[in-house]
């Protein structure tokens, strides 16, 4: 047999390392059953800082089930969002979550030290969208967070995450895009600095962009954050921490969420975590006796079934009364928001907020609500779909005797 020349066998050692790198490659995403995948950059510190990726809905799919499923949907969120990048520039270990419900316990937390052989030091939680199911879970129970990362998942119930996240004690910071402005409005009581995106296009690009310069606590536009909310766990409403001021303002009338309305009493009286929506009604609302406002007494039910001129029948009479919004630039959102917005107004006027007929008229609304938003998920129209249902469990909310809900409806 021929001998190799030196020049081959220089070729051959040249190629040894590469194969094998390629043999000992550590896979990018490694399954975390039940829950996702997770990501070890090869950090070589006793103490593994971990960041948490609670990952929004798939496709306006809000459930993912299934072993295979959850995790193919796990790694397609690190991926798209550029969380390799983020753990090795952080140093950080990367779990990352299948399905928006899913949740990381402390029970996770210690399975996932029995895995990377050490201990889990510091924790980042960072929520995207849909996430903020996982994140209210999360943060229930884990025993420690020291940062949290909101990344445009106002949805639900927005007023009971701020109190968990003001509870967490960790710093806070993220965005929020346009469609969710109005729901923003009402994360108050958590120190989070969060910045305004320009535009809804931005709800998924800005995720990998800026999630390494919120986790290093830095503003992603090199501007500074856009608002800072108030730092004060007193700043809650008496519904999360059972202390702090419990009034709602519906248009310049208090009502207190436990107890019967009383009036404002000046620049001296109570504070209301609604303060400043007062701008947005309409003057014939804030001004008796305007008469701008058509119609000053709130018809019975049935008239207002009655709807347009057309006579919709039960059942689809709210959608109709939407029409006649035709014309106006406004998305179907804003064509609801809007008409919420006058009902709730002109029940407040009536004083009859509070009556049986009222409760029945949210009720239908946010039925029809419902089913708007189930054909907005079914065409994977997610974030449509989520502003839907928030409407719907507004309306709901107002028709149980909620003033808060009441009060946000009569705002728009």
């Amino acid at each position: 047999m021929k001998n190799p020349s030196p020049l081959a066998l220089l070729y051959l050692l040249a190629a040894l390392p590469l194969r094998a790198a390629q043999v000992l490659k550590v896979p990018d995403c490694v399954p975390f059953p039940d829950k996702g995948c997770y990501y070890d950059p090869g950090i070589k510190a006793a103490e593994a800082p971990l960041l948490i990726y609670l990952r929004g809905h798939l496709g306006g799919a809000g459930v993912i089930t299934g072993q295979d499923a959850v995790l193919a949907s796990a790694r397609q969120a690190f991926e798209k969002y550029g969380l390799r990048s983020a753990a090795q520039a952080q140093g950080l270990v990367v779990l990352v979550t299948g399905s928006s419900h899913l949740a990381v316990l402390r029970d996770d937390v210690a399975r996932l030290e029995g895995l990377l052989g050490r201990r889990v030091g510091s924790v980042a939680v960072a929520a995207h969208s849909g996430g903020y199911v996982g994140l209210s879970k999360s943060l229930d129970s884990l025993q420690r967070v020291d940062r949290v990362v909101l990344l445009d998942n106002f949805y639900g119930d927005v007023a009971g995450m701020a109190g968990k996240v003001a509870r967490a004690g960790a710093p806070c910071s993220g965005f929020y895009t346009p469609h969710n402005r109005a729901r923003f409005k009402n994360f108050t009581g958590a120190a989070c600095a969060i910045e305004a995106a320009a535009s809804d296009a931005e709800h998924d690009p800005r995720v990998g962009k800026c999630l390494p310069s919120y986790l290093a606590g830095e503003a992603c536009d090199g501007k500074g954050p856009a608002r800072r909310i108030a730092a004060r766990a007193a700043d809650l409403p008496k519904t999360e921490l059972g202390e702090a001021d419990h009034t709602v303002s519906v248009l310049g009338r208090t009502k207190d969420i436990f107890g019967p309305e009383r009036k404002d009493e000046g620049a001296g009286g109570t504070a209301s975590w609604l303060e400043g929506r007062r701008e947005a009604a309409p003057p014939s609302v804030q001004e008796p006796g305007a008469k701008t406002l058509a119609v000053k007494k709130v018809p019975e039910l049935g008239a207002v079934r009655a709807g347009p001129a057309n006579g919709t029948a039960s059942g689809g009479w709210w959608s109709a009364l939407l029409s006649r919004f035709h014309g106006e630039s406004l998305t179907p959102i804003e064509k609801w928001q809007k008409r919420l917005g006058e009902e709730a107004r002109r029940w407040l006027d009536s004083g009859k907020e509070d009556s049986p007929a009222f409760a029945e008229a949210m009720n239908e609304a946010a039925a029809e609500l419902e089913r708007a938003a189930l054909a907005e998920r079914k065409a994977e129209r997610g974030d449509e779909a989520f502003e839907l249902e928030f409407l719907a469990q507004k309306a709901r909310r107002a028709a149980a005797g909620d003033h808060g809900a009441f009060a946000d409806l009569a705002a728009y």
